[in-house]
């Protein structure tokens, strides 16, 4: 649940895996990016981004690959023709799978499709019609699932705040969303119906992911993007630091049936101001202490409903009965690894806490 936003891009967003394992950081999310058009990947990229997510999982740390129009230049205009352009980002959005294959990343399929544009911001047009974002999401999810059916698929994260466009997206795709996992951005929601007081910003964060999560069909939630801009706070850092606690917090003991992992949004000032947990000359904020307190408060774990994988067989012969076997026995022995390492984690800190006293 403890995850984090990172920019392999930027020398002040691309933190050290030791430095995201010593902070607790179970998952990072950051966009492959590849500006070359046509049918092959810039090989140059491809060997940097895997080199990335190779030395991450060596570290423990797992990771969420956005794909996004940085992944596949030159998308269409919001009302034109996307035929040809799905089925060219399908086809990279495979072969990355492949290529990143062996660390076993998370995939998330666009980024905030839902937002309207923004004022005069020409450089970020993420907007997609419910209809061509469905039938993206169903033919990249198809492409990544025939390299490995086990690699998640995640929905872009919607960012609206309008759980009705995720509904028309079901409904055009037959009442069957294709992907694992639905995505959304909770910024301007409250962690505590009060807190910091009644009429903060824009809701509730437990009426948002239970619209969500009705609109999914129950199907589990990520939340790839939260966090607060200090000037919404007052420009007091340790109000930000409280909001994150409180946000964890929030999510860990109330809502953690419905929402499996949340990204802090983000690593660093320097990759968008003042959201960091590191300021602009890279020192620590209040925030940062205060996410290594929530790992090492988190409510003791337990076994999550498993993400629904759609278009898997039902074993029938004996082999395909052993195969399944062996694949739910693969899973326990992750979750057992996790807690393992989380044990290790927290009798750590307390010894750095016996230490100071």
């Amino acid at each position: 649940m403890y995850a984090l936003n990172i920019d392999p891009k930027n020398l002040k967003g691309n933190p050290d895996p030791s430095e995201l394992r010593g902070l607790g950081v179970e998952m990072v999310r950051f966009t492959y990016h590849d500006h070359r058009s046509g049918a092959e990947l810039d090989p140059g990229e491809k060997d940097r981004q895997v080199a990335l997510l190779k030395n991450l999982s060596e570290a423990g740390v797992g990771s969420l690959v956005i794909l996004t129009y940085d992944t596949y230049p030159d998308k269409p205009a919001f009302d034109g023709v996307w035929d040809s352009y799905i089925e060219a980002f399908a086809q990279r959005a495979g072969q990355i799978a492949e290529a990143m294959a062996p660390w076993s990343p998370a995939f998330q399929v666009w980024n905030e499709a839902d937002l309207a544009p923004a004022g005069q911001n020409e450089q970020y047009t993420p907007r997609l019609r419910e209809e061509v974002f469905g039938q993206m999401l169903r033919r990249t999810y198809d492409r990544i699932k025939a390299v490995d059916q086990k690699l998640l698929v995640v929905t872009g994260g919607l960012a609206s705040g309008n759980p009705g466009w995720l509904s028309k997206v079901v409904k055009l795709q037959g009442g069957h969303l294709p992907a694992d996992i639905v995505a959304i951005h909770t910024y301007g929601q409250r962690p505590d119906p009060d807190w910091p007081h009644p009429g903060w910003a824009f809701g509730y964060l437990g009426d948002l992911i239970g619209g969500y999560y009705r609109a999914a069909g129950k199907q589990p939630l990520w939340i790839t993007e939260m966090g607060v801009e200090e000037k919404d706070l007052g420009g007091n850092r340790d109000q930000v630091a409280e909001f994150l606690r409180r946000f964890y917090k929030a999510v860990a003991y109330r809502f953690s049936d419905k929402v499996q992992q949340v990204f802090w949004f983000c690593y660093s000032d320097g990759m968008v101001p003042t959201f960091g947990l590191l300021d602009q000359a890279h020192q620590q904020k209040p925030a940062y202490g205060a996410f290594r307190e929530a790992v090492a408060l988190q409510p003791t774990p337990r076994l999550r409903r498993e993400p629904v994988r759609r278009g898997l067989p039902k074993p029938k012969t004996t082999k395909e009965r052993l195969a399944y076997l062996q694949d739910q026995l693969t899973d326990l022995q992750g979750q057992v690894h996790q807690l393992s390492d989380q044990q290790a984690r927290l009798q750590a800190q307390l010894q750095e806490l016996l230490a100071v006293r």
